[in-house]
């Protein structure tokens, strides 16, 4: 019977339909529970499966989870988890026994996030863009100066080696392209000035603001390139003097020259009989050279020739005459004039470099004593000091030398005051050159013309002397 108990059959479905809404639950709620969802009846299995033991849940980290506040960056450890069972058993481990420290973890993350570097926005980028570098040297100059620390050291470098004096850092070629293009004191002014108003600096005009805080840089680069070119130039000064005081020696005790002078005077008087040029007691030695263009009446024989064969005829040894002055041609290229010119020159400048270090050590005060240039200048230009004195005194030696001997030459004092070293050694130079040709000339004929000379001939006497004479000169040569 329809529930309720009242009323008769339900009315059929509408037409058109295959059915309406299902009917509405009795009244007295006497139906069942829905089924639970995914099955007819009956509870979920158990977890685990259906049936059977549960098994024991692996025990997770004990060490409560970190949430940085950024994504930091990853370290690929391989970690290690511990039970509280193992952690038990393991209490020996050094992971059991460590502290984790703590630790500003804003700026940890700061420094080890892993978040990307934002871009700058193009406001941003147009915001710290750096300030044009300013050029405060006229064009010239800071092109002129560029050009000069394309090839040198850094300016910090160059500042510390003029400091330390490193002359691994600085030589002489780049202590002079310093010396040429140093900054004057007014581009100096320019430079600091704008270096404190903040204005930023070229290339240059950094090198002008680092360098020029070193104390008196340009008197440091001037005197140290004075320490690198002393002995060099030294050098060139004592070679001369030495020349001049060995040629005048060799030269006044020389008495096979003597003995050569002689027999050419003895023929010239000779020659000059009956002449107001005969009756000499002597000639300038400026005539020696023309000797040799003096030839007898067949065109043959120089009267040098005629001479040397009767000098050689009566010593052998004059053939020795080369060996004995051979300081001659050192001499004949030296000026004293210009070697007390460089001298005094020399002492100029270690006067300079005698003021400088006393003014930088004055300004440095109590630091001079770590200054390296200040430690090792004063005791270079003392012993350049004493050098110079022991030259000069040798350079007067040698002028009172090179005056005795004109004097032994015949000149009067007041002429031989003012003579000159290079007007006098060339004209023995040459001298000594007609007699090494003329010494090459009778070698040949020693040995091809020796039976066709008489004896009453000079000549004849050449031809013994050259072998003694000759025999001896290569002795004293080897």
């Amino acid at each position: 019977p329809p529930p309720g108990g009242r009323g008769g059959p339900p009315p059929p479905p509408p037409p058109g339909g295959r059915g309406g809404p299902p009917p509405p639950p009795p009244p007295g709620g006497r139906g069942g529970p829905p089924p639970p969802p995914g099955g007819r009846g009956g509870p979920p299995p158990p977890p685990g499966g259906r049936g059977g033991p549960i098994a024991a849940i692996p025990s997770g980290p004990s060490k409560p989870a970190v949430q940085p506040g950024t994504r930091m960056k990853q370290l690929h450890w391989d970690r290690i988890v511990l039970t509280p069972a193992e952690k038990a058993a393991q209490k020996s481990s050094i992971w059991a026994q460590v502290q984790e420290l703590s630790f500003d973890q804003n700026d940890f993350e700061d420094k080890f996030s892993a978040a990307p570097v934002a871009k700058p926005s193009a406001n941003t980028v147009k915001a710290v863009r750096k300030p044009k570098a300013v050029s405060v040297l006229d064009a010239k100059r800071s092109n002129a100066i560029g050009i000069m620390l394309a090839k040198l050291p850094s300016a910090t470098e160059i500042r510390e080696a003029l400091l330390e004096m490193d002359d691994d850092v600085l030589g002489v070629d780049e202590l002079e392209a310093l010396q040429k293009n140093f900054p004057t004191e007014e581009e100096i002014s320019a430079v600091n000035a704008a270096h404190q108003a903040g204005t930023p600096l070229d290339k240059p005009e950094k090198f002008i603001a680092i360098v020029s805080k070193v104390p008196a840089a340009r008197a440091r680069i001037r005197n140290w390139l004075f320490k690198f070119g002393f002995q060099d130039r030294f050098e060139e000064i004592t070679p001369h003097v030495t020349a001049i005081t060995k040629a005048c020696t060799q030269v006044q005790s020389s008495k096979s020259l003597r003995s050569l002078l002689g027999s050419i005077l003895a023929l010239g008087n000779h020659m000059n009989g009956g002449t107001r040029r005969g009756q000499a007691d002597g000639f300038k030695i400026d005539f020696l050279p023309k000797i040799a263009d003096t030839k007898d009446r067949f065109g043959k024989r120089t009267l040098f020739e005629y001479s040397l064969g009767l000098s050689a005829k009566k010593d052998p040894k004059v053939m020795n005459i080369p060996n004995e002055v051979d300081g001659v041609h050192g001499a004949s290229k030296t000026n004293l004039d210009e070697v007390q010119r460089d001298l005094q020159k020399l002492k100029g400048e270690l006067n300079i470099a005698k003021r400088d270090i006393e003014l930088i050590v004055k300004k440095m005060g109590p630091e001079a004593e770590h200054d390296e240039f200040c430690s090792v200048m004063p005791n270079f230009v003392e012993t350049c000091d004493q050098a110079l004195e022991n030259v000069e005194a040798d350079l007067q030696k040698a002028k009172q030398l090179f005056c005795d001997l004109l004097v032994y030459f015949g000149y009067p004092k007041s002429i031989a005051s003012t003579k000159k070293t290079s007007d006098f050694f060339p004209i023995l130079k040459q001298f000594l050159i007609t007699f090494e040709t003329t010494v090459q000339k009778w070698e040949k004929l020693s040995g091809d013309r020796k039976n066709d000379v008489p004896a009453s001939d000079p000549l004849s006497g050449i031809m013994d002397a050259v072998k003694l004479g000759l025999a001896s000169r290569r002795a004293a040569i080897s």
